[in-house]
């Protein structure tokens, strides 16, 4: 979380010049999302801050002199704060808003939030969730990302702030790191290394999307270019096409060729057993669309665990 890196931007879809600044430059989504800035061309300077920005103050020259602030910083899952509300609090909403609070002053600069489809929908059994469905949280971490999006909503209808909620299902690719509850799939690629079991809640028939990490930094590079249309939006971003559990772990075994045996564990009143996000909005307004097959996104997130993973 404690990553940030500004990023220039020399080509826009209105000719202009803009600039964008990412917190959590350093983690998972927000460094890829710098690397593909750095293959467009894109001038990249690289801020690291010691620690997480806890002050409006930390965050004044920030939003001053960027056009937008992408908010890819987190320090939750659903599972790590199941029994810990504070710690969304403490971790998360606060660091939001001192961000939210600095923007006042700053009406120009407009902010991409990353939020979470698999944590606010809920459960939807016959249909796939869309940007007008009802947020329904089951987690304190989707509840956190709720109260995220309606504290930068009301900063755009207060000071017209421009704000984009982009709610990504569950990403993956190269550079994940396993770590206790963030990403099945990683958790899966250690297991295969080590020969255990890899645990899964239920009976492994519940339902994911899965995003390959530089579509989404393709969504999020085509909403920095853009010019709004609206001051607040929000946009799902999908592959568009639901697995199981045990679906993914079979072309786990097929990408890694490895023997990964399943401990089935007693379900989890935190996991849905069904979500799938629609990203039609995200197709029509953006012109976007995922376009990596699962089966592709694993082999090179299994080739890059492999050699980077491990020290």
């Amino acid at each position: 979380m404690c990553g940030s890196v500004c990023c220039n931007l020399s080509e826009t879809a209105d000719g202009m010049t803009k600039s964008a600044h990412v917190l959590g430059g350093e983690g998972f989504i927000g460094s890829n999302l710098v690397a593909r800035l750095r293959a467009g061309g894109h001038g990249v300077t690289m801020g690291i801050r010691p620690l997480a920005p806890n002050k409006p103050e930390d965050f004044a020259e920030i939003v001053a002199s960027n056009d937008w602030v992408v908010h890819a910083a987190s320090a939750s899952t659903p599972s790590s704060s199941a029994t810990d509300p504070l710690h969304e609090l403490d971790d998360n909403l606060r660091t939001t808003l001192c961000l939210v609070q600095a923007l006042q002053q700053a009406p120009h600069c407009g902010v991409i939030y990353l939020s979470s489809s698999g944590t606010l929908y809920g459960e939807l059994l016959d249909r796939e969730a869309t940007e007008l469905d009802p947020v329904r949280p089951r987690t304190y971490h989707g509840a956190g990302k709720v109260a995220a999006e309606h504290f930068l909503h009301s900063l755009c209808l207060q000071f017209g702030n421009p704000v984009v909620s982009v709610r990504p299902s569950n990403v993956y690719g190269p550079g994940q790191r396993s770590r206790p509850g963030f990403g099945i799939i990683p958790t899966a690629f250690e297991r295969c290394l080590d020969g255990q079991p890899l645990n899964l809640w239920g009976d492994g028939c519940n339902i994911r999307d899965y995003l390959y990490v530089d579509d989404l930094s393709d969504l999020l590079t085509r909403v920095i270019c853009a010019d709004p249309a609206k001051k607040y939006d929000v946009v799902n971003a999908s592959s568009g096409s639901g697995h199981s559990l045990l679906q993914l772990v079979e072309a786990i075994r097929n990408v890694t060729r490895k023997e990964l045996d399943v401990s089935f564990q007693p379900a989890r009143q935190l996991d849905a057993r069904r979500i799938v996000p629609n990203s039609l909005h995200a197709a029509a307004k953006y012109g976007w669309r995922a376009t990596t097959p699962l089966h592709e996104g694993l082999e090179r997130a299994w080739a890059w665990h492999k050699e980077n993973a491990r020290p």
